[in-house]
């Protein structure tokens, strides 16, 4: 109780009771007798001193009152929120559900169904439903395709990501054969790729083969000899770079580790040249290869290490004609084929 209270005070600074003749405090029923001035002066001074600690202890508990407080009035607010969304989610969804019940015996699978409005709050859970109606969609489009349609397709989406907007054309709107030479291979390995073409020789002419590309190496046929090997293949894995023009020529160089650039003038027109990188990019692709496409406005190339050539261009020009330079440019484009 009180009583205690003020003898533990008089305890700690050693003031006397009676009887002592000399004594400083006296206690009655209710009030305390002090004696002499200066022990007034010294519990007053004591008084003062511990005001600030105990201002600090009603503040501190203060605070944590108003803490606690707004704390439990934050959880009700997210209770409510959290409810409130699952209501609007529940019913956006309820929406989404009713507008798409049908889709799969829809011919175009939902393309011109108009998504509900949905509240702020879902913006982006409504943006990954679309992303995922667009996805199944396109699954299912392309599951009405035929095998080869498929490949083809997957084909040419490899090389859109390749060459759009880097060659003013690559074949987009024709349809990508692959074999263009037509005739029975000696070769067991299955063909790729086959094409007439024109290969340049170190004199800066050019000599008539079919080409063929399988899923190791590239071949080099001599027409005047049936079609028969004129030399060694050459491995895929040796191919470092192509480089092609940025307009539509007839025009593609390999570039080929340790040795010279292989030249190849494509007598149909340079509309299969696309067709051609994209296979090339997608078969080093498999074998853990990137290939780098480089585009060009000046196609040169590289014979012996000391010999650059150009091709010539002209309206009246109907056959490749190259050219000796003074230096290959390397300020050009380069794209990496990641297929």
């Amino acid at each position: 109780d009180l009583a205690e209270g003020v003898l533990k005070i008089c305890y700690q600074f050693r003031l006397d009771f009676p009887p002592n003749k000399d004594h400083d405090v006296a206690l009655g029923k209710t009030k305390i007798f002090i004696r002499k001035p200066n022990t007034l002066a010294l519990l007053e001074n004591a008084r003062k001193a511990k005001i600030p600690d105990l201002v600090v202890v009603i503040q501190a508990r203060w605070r944590a009152f108003m803490a606690r407080r707004y704390v439990r009035r934050l959880r009700a607010v997210l209770v409510i929120l959290r409810v409130f969304r699952n209501y609007k989610l529940r019913k956006h969804f309820i929406k989404i559900q009713r507008a798409f019940a049908n889709v799969a015996q829809d011919p175009d699978y939902g393309r011109d169904i108009v998504w509900p409005a949905a509240p702020a709050v879902l913006d982006k859970f409504t943006q990954s439903l679309q992303y995922i109606h667009k996805k199944w969609r396109a699954r299912q489009i392309v599951a009405r395709m035929s095998e080869d349609l498929q490949q083809a397709m997957r084909l040419k989406v490899l090389g859109y990501v390749l060459l759009h907007r880097r060659t003013s054309y690559w074949g987009l709107q024709r349809a990508w054969e692959g074999d263009y030479l037509s005739l029975p291979m000696e070769n067991d390995a299955p063909a790729l790729y086959e094409q007439s073409v024109k290969g340049l020789l170190s004199q800066g002419k050019t000599q008539l083969r079919g080409f063929v590309m399988t899923d190791k190496a590239l071949l080099k046929l001599d027409p005047l000899k049936e079609y028969k090997l004129g030399s060694d293949p050459i491995q895929l894995m040796h191919v470092d770079a192509v480089t092609i023009p940025s307009q539509a020529e007839p025009v593609i160089v390999l570039h080929l580790r340790d040795t010279n650039d292989l030249v190849l003038y494509f007598k149909s027109g340079g509309e299969r040249i696309g067709e051609f990188v994209t296979l090339l990019a997608r078969q080093l692709y498999m074998n853990r290869r990137l290939l780098q496409i480089h585009v060009r406005d000046s196609i040169t190339f590289r014979f012996g290490g000391t010999l650059d050539l150009s091709l010539q261009r002209g309206a009246m020009v109907t056959e490749p004609v190259f050219t000796k330079v003074a230096a290959l440019r390397l300020s050009d484009e380069v794209v990496t084929a990641d297929a």
